[in-house]
């Protein structure tokens, strides 16, 4: 009873919801980035906001469809989102926070770091394999690692990792969620899984070509 009755406190959102904030203006976007920065316009279909990088002001500006929410320091939080399925927005407003959440869950708290390291040990160790020489006889080269020339296994081992690793579903752990009463929601748990997933296919094309690499710089310096 209690878990659902903490499930609808956090399913329940009005349009304004205060909220604390220490770091000054906040914007959320739709795909579940978050700025901190001072906000200085939010007319004219876009929200204009300041933001520290690399130790100086940059002004960014997002149109209102990319926004989620903003939210001034000591105001109400200002949700801009509406359910409009010409757009593409399907979901109520309290779902998509949800969603929302589990993105920005993702983004901050999620790290793929098994799928890259599985993905830079198969592309080295193939890439490795892949210089030995089985016969002397057939190449002018002698038998052994880094004796032969490598082929495409550099090349073929980077897309067959990164295809197969957004197969497998997005382990999402407690200690990598927010708030746990959020995974009650399936609106929470999918757009968690929908940047993890990104994240893991994209970190298993880095490491696995960052294997191949230094595969073939173990070849020409060993061989």
């Amino acid at each position: 009873m209690i878990q659902k009755s903490l499930l609808v406190f956090v399913l329940i959102i009005s349009t304004c919801t205060v909220k604390s904030q220490s770091n000054g203006d906040l914007l959320n976007l739709m795909n579940g980035q978050t700025f901190n920065g001072t906000i200085t316009d939010t007319s004219n279909g876009k929200v204009m906001i300041q933001i520290m990088q690399r130790s100086k002001i940059k002004t960014v500006e997002f149109e209102h469809y990319r926004v989620f929410s903003y939210q001034k320091k000591n105001e109400a939080e200002c949700i801009l989102y509406k359910k409009d399925t010409t757009i593409g927005n399907f979901l109520e407003p309290a779902k998509m926070k949800n969603y929302f959440l589990g993105e920005r869950d993702s983004r901050e708290k999620y790290n793929p770091l098994g799928t890259k390291i599985i993905s830079f040990l198969f592309s080295y160790t193939l890439t490795v394999f892949d210089t030995y020489n089985k016969d002397s006889t057939v190449t002018k080269f002698p038998q052994g690692f880094f004796r032969g020339e490598p082929g495409i296994i550099s090349i073929v081992a980077p897309v067959v990792v990164t295809t197969l690793a957004g197969i497998p579903a997005v382990q999402i752990r407690i200690d990598k969620v927010s708030n746990r009463n959020l995974l009650n929601s399936q609106e929470y748990i999918d757009g968690f899984e929908k940047i993890g997933r990104s994240k893991k296919v994209f970190g298993a094309l880095k490491f696995s070509l960052l294997g191949s690499a230094l595969g073939l710089a173990t070849y020409f310096i060993a061989r």
